[in-house]
C-alpha cells in the first residue's frame, strides 16, 4: 500500500512541476489600455481574417492559434505587411490569453519574438487585443496625438 501512494505522490509531483500556474508579482494591479498602449513595441488595427493552428502545436487548437490579420493601420513600431500573422494567440499558459474572434477589427499591441514572428505583447499579463470601438480610438487618439473621425463604411485616421 504504502508504494502506490508514493507512486501517486510522485506521478502527483511531476504533474505540477510540468503545469506551473500563474503566479505574477505582488502586489499585481490591472493597467488600463492606454497605459498598456504607452508601453507597447508596436501598435496595429485591423481585421482578423482567419484562426487556425499552430504548426508546432496543432492539437491545441481552437484553445491556441495564430490569427490572420490584415493590417489597416499602423500607429507605432516597426513596419508590418498588409496581411501578417500573429502568433500565439488563445489561451497559452494560466497567466497568458489574448482571446481574438475571426471577421472582428481590433486594436493590437504587438511585438516580435525570439523567432522573428509577430506575437502580442501582453504587458502586465493581460490581453494585448481590444475591439475596435469609440473608448479605444479615443484613447489611441490621446496617446498617439491623432484624432479618428470614420466616416459612414470607412475608416480613416487623421493626424493633427
Amino acid at each position: 500500500m504504502t508504494h502506490y501512494l508514493l507512486v501517486g505522490f510522485v506521478i502527483t509531483t511531476s504533474f505540477i512541476h510540468l503545469c506551473p500556474g500563474c503566479s505574477p508579482a505582488y502586489p499585481w494591479n490591472s493597467l488600463t489600455f492606454l497605459e498598456r498602449a504607452s508601453r507597447a513595441d508596436t501598435i496595429v488595427n485591423g481585421i482578423v481574417t482567419n484562426l487556425y493552428p499552430i504548426p508546432e502545436h496543432p492539437t491545441s487548437f481552437p484553445e491556441a492559434y495564430i490569427a490572420e490579420f490584415e493590417t489597416d493601420c499602423i500607429f507605432r513600431g516597426t513596419t508590418i505587411r498588409k496581411y501578417v500573422n500573429i502568433t500565439n494567440m488563445g489561451y497559452l499558459t494560466s497567466c497568458s490569453r489574448t482571446l481574438v474572434d475571426n471577421g472582428t477589427e481590433y486594436i493590437i499591441l504587438l511585438r516580435m519574438n525570439d523567432a522573428g514572428e509577430l506575437e502580442p505583447d501582453e504587458i502586465n499579463i493581460q490581453t494585448a487585443a481590444f475591439v475596435a470601438d469609440e473608448e479605444h480610438w479615443s484613447d489611441l487618439g490621446v496617446l498617439c496625438n491623432i484624432t479618428a473621425a470614420p466616416p459612414v463604411g470607412e475608416q480613416v485616421v487623421h493626424r493633427t
